[in-house]
C-alpha cells in the first residue's frame, strides 16, 4: 500500500522554479513569502500563489530564462 502513496507524494512536493525577469522595465524585484528576489535570481514558489507575476511579466519559468549570476554584470 504504501508504494502505491509514494507517486502522489513526490508530484506534491516539487514546486516549480521561476526566474525574476524584472518586469517591464526589467530592473523589478518581487517579494515572494517575506524575501525580496531580484532579477535574474531562480524562485521556487508555488504556481498557485505567482500566477499573476507570471501574467504580468515578472516571473518566466526558469526552464526558460537562463538565471543571471550575481556579480558578472
Amino acid at each position: 500500500m504504501a508504494g502505491a502513496l509514494a507517486p502522489a507524494c513526490t508530484k506534491e512536493a516539487r514546486v516549480p522554479k521561476y526566474t525574476v525577469t524584472g518586469g517591464p522595465g526589467g530592473d523589478a524585484g518581487v517579494e515572494i513569502g517575506g524575501t525580496h528576489y531580484e532579477p535574474g535570481e531562480v524562485v521556487d514558489a508555488p504556481s498557485k500563489e505567482v500566477d499573476w507575476l507570471v501574467e504580468a511579466g515578472y516571473l518566466s519559468t526558469a526552464s526558460r530564462t537562463p538565471a543571471k549570476t550575481k556579480g558578472t554584470g
